[in-house]
Order: structure tokens, then C-alpha cells, then sequence
């Protein structure tokens, strides 16, 4: 039975725990929990209101709260949403989560390299202190870049491939053995 700490038989009850004190992982997603009254957040890319034992619900949709928290070390987030950092690196890299994960992880470092960017023309539009610094970062990030030397080889490699082919085709036309 449960006494007024909240212990029951030895272990604390949380949201993130089953009733035999094991943390939860499936359980936590209503697309993939065996019980859905465990469920606190959907995989979906929006909100979810669904209807567990009679009780209407909305669960937040976890790729949402992933991206609005904006935090590419996921600690605020892990603490804000899981039971900790420990619980939710569980989560995150068990198999049924593991591709969502990266796939918001790509996402929001385009979001944070988006938001970054429009800092830094907000800065060279308003004529702030680093009205050039800014400036030239908008320019230089969107000019082509010059092709590294590597690739510069592969290019001159492709290049002399190709006029190799045409001196051979030149030269079996001039010795009668390929037509025009």
C-alpha cells in the first residue's frame, strides 16, 4: 500500500516509473506503450489528444518539446521532460526511439544554426556595433566556397580523363578505324 510519502513498499512513485519502480521507456509514448495510461507524450509531430479510461487527454507531441527547448546538450531538456539526463540518454538510444532522436537532432541544429542567422542579420541591418564583422559573415556564407584541393585534383583528374577520351577517339578516326 501506499503511505504519505508517496513509498510504496520501499520505492517512490513518479510518472516515469512503472509500479515496480523501473523506469520507463516504451511506456512513455502512446504509439508504443503496451498501456496507454502510462503514455505522457506521442511521437507525432504534433499534439495528441486521445481518450485513456475515460479521461480526455492531450499529450504533447516529445519532437515538439525537443525543438522548443533549444538545447543541443539535452540536460534542460532530459530534466524538464524525463526523470533525468540518465533516464532520458535510455530512451534516446533505445531502438524504437533511436532514429526520431537523430532525426530531431539534426533538425534542431538547423534550427539553432537558423536562429543564429538571423541574429547576425539582424545585427548587419540595424547598423549595430558589429555592423561589419556581421556583414561579413552574410557575404562570405553565401558566396560559393573554393573547392579544396582534393576536390580540385578529382576535378583535373575527370578533366585529363576526359580529354584522354577524345585525343583516342581523335586519333582512331584519323587512322581510318572509327568513322565521324
Amino acid at each position: 500500500m501506499i503511505d504519505v510519502n508517496g513509498v510504496f513498499e520501499g520505492i517512490i512513485l513518479n510518472k516515469y516509473r512503472n509500479s515496480r519502480g523501473v523506469r520507463l521507456l516504451k511506456g512513455l509514448f502512446l504509439e508504443v506503450a503496451l498501456d496507454h495510461s502510462t503514455a505522457l507524450y506521442t511521437l507525432r509531430r504534433e499534439d495528441r489528444e486521445v481518450v485513456i479510461d475515460g479521461e480526455t487527454k492531450v499529450l504533447p507531441s516529445i519532437r515538439r518539446l525537443y525543438l522548443e527547448t533549444m538545447d543541443p546538450t539535452e540536460y534542460e531538456f532530459a530534466n524538464l521532460y524525463f526523470e533525468d539526463l540518465e533516464h532520458w540518454e535510455m530512451v534516446a538510444n533505445s531502438p524504437f526511439l533511436a532514429d526520431h532522436v537523430a532525426s530531431w537532432r539534426k533538425e534542431l541544429k538547423v534550427k539553432i544554426k537558423s536562429e543564429a542567422y538571423k541574429q547576425i542579420a539582424q545585427e548587419a541591418f540595424m547598423g549595430g556595433r558589429n555592423t561589419f564583422q556581421a556583414n561579413k559573415y552574410l557575404y562570405e556564407s553565401s558566396t560559393p566556397t573554393k573547392a579544396s584541393k582534393a576536390e580540385q585534383k578529382a576535378q583535373d583528374e575527370i578533366e585529363n580523363l576526359a580529354q584522354d577520351d577524345k585525343q583516342i577517339m581523335a586519333d582512331l578516326v584519323r587512322l581510318g578505324i572509327k568513322e565521324v
